[in-house]
């Protein structure tokens, strides 16, 4: 739009043109709905930012070009993942839009006459008037419905539906054989959202007759999902009440509305992306937690998601970059992080009445805009040539509207010097981060070497000095001395392991407590192993395999014990912390949307033990 905007010559706003165009189809067939976000409030803010002068030309450029990409989209995405001619179509619609958007540019000289010539009143009355075209034409994208018609690149036809809960019946009719159509009706919570799970309500063949299904409570969405085999027609599928009345009729296609589109909007206030994102934020702010001030470092949220999960996931970042930011750097790392945008946005807030070339304050102003909310729905600066888009418009900003009348007088005055406070702090902070690398580095390099010797006696020692050395890491180090000790040390050894286990006790990470079991059972500290051992599992609650693997090992440990004639209070101690173990996972599952399945031995053993 800028380029458009600035142009000079002909060749100019030809070259513009053909960039708005196909960067604006390229989003939309993309269409991530966090960009679409971002990218609406952006243009608000080109439109606003521009000026009285370029304002009406702005308003021009954007509704034609969305005019213009919508239809491409729509024209070309019938000849997507098609072969043969068809498959063309995408190419063709872009280069027959981009030139009705050339062609309809042409005019936007004119336009903007007659809005100056028709006043403000009018101008309020015909953009209220475009507002009421556009939505109803968004009216009828939604609801024109057109059959649905299954061929090879279709999979199954899925369609949400927001029902009460109740008793239904379903009723699709289709000219074709029913025989070979297959029908799943599923339901999903908003916990099972973010979980990507469902219930089913029916799964089975398609009859001729309505097919009964109950909407349970906690459901805040369903979903009917067909699949039939090609040249199957779905003419309508329609949602009746127990009495056979209309409740809602579902559009199996959609007529103006290009149909992974209308897929991705489906289901817009309990969709499992959305979900999953929020999931990600709050346990993100949980990891942050842990080191508010500093953070943990690079790759801090893949490494520590498995000690705040509620449920397992995978996942490399919280997709939000503040909070990936907050999580890896700290409170300190952040406020650096968001100082960058909040000097770019004072640069131009302080230019909002004075800035020249509007055409460029009001794009750069819409490009803040647009990272700023951008940074909060993905990791966009973790990509390296998003960094470099990135920079290049805090440059600009800070280029063209950034204290330039300032540094003119200083320096006609004499640049005034850096305070030697500053300096001072800045060197001491260098010299202080040179320092920690420089301990890491020889840490590591004398733990590698210790520990290629093969003495057990000189690795303890230097994984102590180590933990000393490198005391960002010295949790780890600290760790490695109690799966490396052995009850054969001397005493002294034994004194610092204790003193390690329970300072990793309070570390109370999954790693630290799956070292802290072995160590305590090697030691002979039975009720210490299995208190670490239960802590592990709230760490590990999500996971049914680290479930029956806790049970697992008392199942075995109580059959040793007893066999071996063990003391009472040994096999009592061995009851006592299974039974606590059982009682946190049913205090878990009443709150979990997971159902955690324990193996028949250890559902077994868990009876036995209640008796």
């Amino acid at each position: 739009a800028y380029l458009f905007l600035s142009s000079r010559s002909k060749k100019e706003k030809n070259i513009s043109t053909g960039l708005l165009i196909i960067n604006a189809v390229s989003l939309l067939y993309c269409f991530s709905l966090g960009s679409l976000i971002a990218l609406f409030f952006a243009m608000i803010g080109l439109i606003v930012f521009a000026g009285k002068e370029e304002r009406f030309r702005v308003i021009y450029i954007v509704l034609t070009t969305v005019l213009a990409s919508f239809l491409s989209v729509f024209a070309g995405f019938f000849g997507m993942g098609k072969s043969g001619a068809v498959g063309l179509l995408p190419l063709l619609s872009l280069i027959i839009f981009g030139f009705a958007l050339a062609f309809l540019l042409r005019y936007i000289d004119s336009f903007t006459a007659r809005l100056n010539a028709l006043g403000r009143k009018r101008i309020l009355i015909f953009s209220l008037l475009a507002l009421v075209i556009l939505g109803a034409l968004g009216g009828a994208a939604f609801t024109l419905s057109d059959p649905y018609t299954f061929d090879a690149s279709s999979g199954t036809l899925k369609r949400a539906v927001t029902l009460a809960p109740g008793e239904y019946q379903l009723e699709v009719a289709s000219p074709s054989d029913n025989s070979g159509i297959d029908l799943v009706i599923e339901s999903q919570s908003y916990d099972q959202a973010s979980t990507h799970t469902s219930s089913t309500l029916y799964s089975g063949k398609l009859s001729s007759a309505p097919i009964p299904f109950t909407v349970p409570i906690e459901s805040r969405i369903c979903f009917i999902n067909i699949t039939a085999p090609d040249g199957t027609v779905i003419e309508t599928v329609s949602v009746l009440d127990s009495e056979k009345h209309l409740v809602k009729s579902i559009n199996p296609d959609y007529l103006l509305l290009p149909t992974f589109i209308a897929n991705r909007l489906q289901g817009l206030f309990v969709n499992e992306n959305a979900a999953q994102r929020f999931v990600f934020f709050h346990d993100g702010m949980k990891i942050a937690a842990m080191s508010p001030i500093i953070g943990h470092g690079p790759g801090a949220f893949e490494s520590n998601i498995l000690s705040v999960q509620d449920y397992y996931y995978e996942t490399s970042g919280a997709h939000n970059h503040y909070i990936q930011t907050l999580d890896e750097t700290g409170i300190i790392g952040l406020i650096a992080f968001l100082s960058i945008f909040a000097c770019c946005l004072i640069a131009l807030i302080r230019k909002i009445r004075t800035a020249e070339n509007r055409a460029l304050y009001s794009s750069l102003f819409a490009m803040l805009i647009l990272l700023i909310i951008h940074t909060a729905l993905e990791l966009t600066f973790c990509l390296a040539i998003y960094n470099l888009a990135a920079f290049l418009i805090f440059a600009l900003i800070s280029t063209n509207y950034g204290q330039k009348e300032a540094l003119a007088m200083n320096k006609k005055k004499g640049v005034t010097p850096v305070p030697k406070v500053a300096v001072n702090v800045t060197l001491c902070l260098g010299i202080a981060v040179l320092i920690i690398y420089l301990g890491q580095f020889i840490a590591f390099q004398s733990v590698t070497k210790a520990g290629a010797a093969g003495d057990t006696v000189k690795f303890l020692d230097t994984l102590s000095f180590a933990a000393k050395l490198d005391f960002t890491n010295d949790m780890s180090h600290k760790a490695s001395y109690l799966a490396a000790y052995s009850a054969n040390l001397p005493e002294t050894y034994y004194e610092k392991a204790q003193k390690y286990a329970a300072e990793l006790e309070q570390h109370n990470s999954f790693g630290t407590l799956s070292v802290l079991v072995n160590y305590y059972a090697v030691t002979g500290q039975n009720e210490k192993a299995y208190q670490a051992l239960n802590n592990r599992l709230t760490l590990m609650r999500y996971d049914a395999t680290a479930w029956n693997a806790t049970f697992d090992f008392y199942r075995q440990n109580l059959e040793n014990a007893i066999n071996s004639n063990s003391s009472e209070s040994s096999i009592n101690l061995i009851k006592k912390y299974a039974s606590a173990a059982y009682e946190q996972l049913k205090a878990y599952l009443e709150t979990s949307p997971l159902d955690i399945q324990l193996s028949e031995e250890n559902q077994a053993f868990m009876e036995t033990l209640d008796k």
